[in-house]
């Protein structure tokens, strides 16, 4: 019986409604599905409405909705004002269209000054100072030399905001202890003729930016009468970084769209709601799960996890799909987790898909949302084709997707479940359970530039698949296949162990990092770069 239903969902995955869904939701529209921002609303909406063409069941608190309370870098609060005015001229300006304060600001401050730009300025005591975006590098020395507060003009490199957002990787360090706003080119084209005895009257007011995140939940009843009771999740986190705002490797305020991370796997959680809901082939419920808050540290999940502990109780098996876009012939799929349930091992040797090699990993990463429910001692599975150089910049696009590989993991994903389902028994958690996530801004305080090989395991240490391009790693000499086995003097073994050990480096500060290449043993010298902004 389960080999027919097999057969009957290898076909039945429509490869062009997954395609379908992917660049949907990594198109500009959703502008990056930033948590709490206008594409988060837009793409949770577009995903809850495919749950309920599907005939999915909501699941959530509201609807299909699931919210949760998140705190995401700062927003203007209502005291932001900003006025120029000289002789015969006066330019009020509107927060947000014109200007908006910086993260960073010196915030509830009322600053009456003169203005001078920076180029033509032969003193900035007692003085707001305008200088180029570009230029915020100059900032500490300007306020020892007593500027009083900053004017930003214009944007950091073409197409990109000319506003920057209130956020920690479009601002200015908090030390610089005075107001800083951002206006735009148009404003400053219409100040410069009156530069000569020209004043500013501006007050900065940011606040924390907190809000409803929202999970999306959908439900899939099962069709055994007893064993219906039982669950089987599915999940995937459908946000990302937005205009770079977490995260991002390269810090440019451009949309990173996310098509891989992680729009791939959630077109294959759609996908594949619909491909049971059409076959019925599940005997447990099924619990469609997209998350949101995921790059802040697995909020979503997290927060799914602890309010709902008598599902959690009767969880069967958890299936995460994060990153299944970029399917290569020399990576394979890697599925992680697989210590976490003895017959994990088994069931996936059985896997059969034509042109795709899975490759197993018993270990489980605390990056993603699996490792909130193995947190929870709930068996679980992580699917994931790989780190890439697009990984967390702008290039993350969806014309980079492998269609046809995604096509492949869900069948293979499909064929998991099915034979999980098929079991009998509940499964039994016998893995190591770990804490995953955190706070993204704590481990990304630098740049580095290590592409960790996801798949690969070693004793010896963590493998790399390469350098981004222009990086530190890559400037120190870091090569595909390396393996690393220590950073500034702390044992690498994983990337747990690497994340661990880039919440101490220090932008600028030099540090020792041991690799293996081949059978020799090197010690590079890596200097860690600032998030570029």
């Amino acid at each position: 019986m389960i080999a027919l239903l097999l057969s009957t969902l290898d076909h039945f995955i429509d490869s062009g409604s997954v395609e379908r869904h992917i660049r949907i939701l990594a198109s500009p529209q959703m502008e990056g599905r930033m948590t709490l921002s206008s594409g988060m609303l837009e793409s949770s909406r577009y995903i809850a409405s495919e749950m309920s063409r599907i005939g999915l069941k909501p699941g959530g608190s509201d609807g299909y909705f699931d919210p949760f309370t998140v705190t995401v870098g700062q927003r203007p609060g209502k005291l932001n004002t900003a006025r120029f005015w000289g002789e015969n001229f006066s330019l009020p300006l509107s927060l947000g269209r014109d200007f908006t304060p910086v993260y960073g600001s010196k915030t509830q401050t009322l600053l009456t000054a003169p203005v001078v730009w920076l180029e033509d300025s032969k003193g900035v005591e007692g003085k707001w100072v305008a200088l180029p975006r570009t230029s915020t590098g100059e900032l500490p020395r300007l306020r020892k030399e007593g500027a009083r507060g900053f004017v930003l003009v214009g944007q950091t490199q073409p197409n990109g905001l000319e506003l920057p957002l209130p956020t920690r990787t479009h601002g200015v360090s908090s030390s610089i202890d005075a107001p800083v706003l951002a206006i735009t080119q148009s404003v400053w084209e219409l100040v410069k003729p009156h530069l000569s005895g020209l004043r500013l009257r501006a007050s900065t007011d940011l606040q924390p930016n907190e809000g409803q995140a929202r999970n999306v939940i959908g439900v899939l009843p099962g069709n055994d009468p007893i064993l219906r009771d039982e669950v089987i999740i599915v999940g995937a986190h459908y946000d990302h970084l937005g205009y770079g705002e977490v995260g991002s490797r390269t810090g440019h305020p451009l949309p990173h769209l996310g098509a891989d991370d992680n729009a791939s796997g959630t077109g294959g959680v759609i996908a594949l709601a619909e491909t049971f809901a059409r076959s019925k082939a599940n005997r447990r419920t099924i619990i469609f799960q997209a998350y949101s808050g995921e790059e802040l540290g697995l909020l979503g999940s997290r927060a799914w996890v602890a309010a709902n502990s008598n599902t959690i109780a009767r969880t069967h098996f958890m299936v995460n799909m994060d990153m299944i876009g970029r399917l290569r012939d020399s990576e394979g799929l890697t599925v992680f987790s697989v210590d976490t349930a003895a017959p994990f091992s088994q069931i996936l040797a059985s896997v059969q898909v034509p042109g795709l090699h899975l490759k197993p990993v018993l270990s489980t990463p605390g990056n993603s949302d699996h490792a909130s429910f193995v947190a929870a001692r709930v068996p679980s599975l992580f699917f994931n084709t790989g780190l890439h150089a697009e990984y967390h910049t702008e290039a993350d696009v969806s014309a980079t997707i492998n269609f046809k590989g995604v096509g492949l993991v869900l069948e293979a994903v499909s064929q998991t479940i099915l034979k999980v389902d098929a079991l009998n028994g509940r499964l039994v958690f016998v893995g190591k359970p770990v804490q995953g996530g955190g706070d993204p801004g704590t481990s990304r305080r630098v740049r580095v530039g290590f592409i960790p090989d996801m798949g690969a395991e070693d004793p010896r240490g963590l493998r790399l698949s390469g350098a981004s391009p222009g990086s530190p790693a890559e400037v120190a000499g870091i090569k595909a296949g390396d393996i690393l086995v220590a950073f500034d003097g702390k044992p690498i073994m994983d990337i747990n162990d690497l994340q661990d050990a880039l919440v101490g480096a220090k932008a600028g500060f030099t540090v020792k990092v041991k690799i293996i290449r081949g059978d020799v043993t090197l010690e590079l010298d890596v200097t860690p770069s600032a998030p570029q902004s």
